[in-house]
């Protein structure tokens, strides 16, 4: 017997049998997506879970029916991955009504903390969207990164630099989306989204906008975007603000268990054979 599981979208069981093999199957939930499922359920239906076949298990020996319900199941089995790898939006407040807006220099950083979500792999970062305020004069050398928290989180505020990210210069304001590159983010764990310019706030500032409605901003999976910042005049001592919020939206992409890894790769492989057989 071989036996998957994943604890949010689908599991598997596959009896062996030389004769008979059977499958009991349940379909993805609706983090795949109505497609995924679908095809998933089709794949299902073609394949009737349980297939007469002699000696061995080889897929080039079932019908032209058959075959294409493997394809169909096996892509609608992955179909919440496939989505996954471009990322997800956890937590945003983005939609919230501005109450204003700090400024950002060489001697005004400022940070936002989150929380990430409950995945047990964790995440990886895909990207940070901030709505940000029209600039004051023309500032330069505005930069963003995200920081580690020292614990407790809530009295300490940021403390080591993870990594960059990339992307527009926000001057003319409205929403921009910055890049990570393959940074990850442990579970249940607290970040801070962090920013700073080259040009001291007394001659040109960026602004990036605030919001204060009451209760914490939870998203998905537990991600959590909590009413403190923090400010800092050399990005090493760091001073904290409760109430407000940066505005601000986080793109992750969940890490897959191992059993879902090597799922896949059955399934690849499993193509990868039936393919080579027809393809002569």
């Amino acid at each position: 017997m071989i036996a998957f599981h994943e604890p949010g979208g689908w599991s598997i069981c596959v009896r062996s049998s030389w004769k008979h093999p059977a499958f009991n199957i349940q379909r993805p939930t609706s983090n795949g997506g109505r497609i995924g499922r679908w095809m998933f359920d089709v794949g299902c239906w073609m394949f009737r879970f349980r297939v007469p076949m002699r000696a061995k298990l080889f897929w080039w020996r079932l019908p032209m029916n058959k075959s294409i319900g493997i394809i169909l199941f096996t892509v609608g089995l992955f179909a919440p991955r496939l989505t996954a790898a471009q990322g997800s939006l956890y937590v945003s407040n983005l939609g919230q009504t501005s109450s204003g807006s700090a400024s950002i220099g060489s001697d005004s950083w400022l940070a936002q903390m989150f929380e990430t979500g409950t995945n047990p792999e964790g995440y990886i970062l895909n990207s940070v969207q901030l709505l940000m305020d029209a600039s004051s004069g023309s500032p330069s050398g505005f930069a963003i990164s995200i920081y580690s928290s020292v614990i407790p989180a809530i009295d300490l505020g940021p403390n080591n630099n993870l990594g960059s990210l990339n992307g527009l210069d926000p001057s003319a304001g409205g929403i921009f989306t910055y890049a990570a590159s393959g940074l990850m983010l442990a579970p249940s764990t607290w970040y801070n989204v962090v920013v700073t310019a080259a040009t001291p706030v007394a001659q040109e500032t960026y602004n990036w906008s605030l919001e204060n409605t009451p209760p914490p901003i939870i998203g998905l999976e537990h991600w959590v975007v909590p009413g403190v910042t923090w400010t800092s005049t050399n990005g090493s001592n760091w001073n904290r603000k409760r109430l407000d919020r940066f505005q601000l939206g986080i793109y992750a992409t969940a890490v897959p268990e191992p059993a879902t890894v090597a799922l896949a790769g059955l399934g690849l492989a499993c193509l990868s054979v039936w393919k080579h057989r027809h393809g002569k």
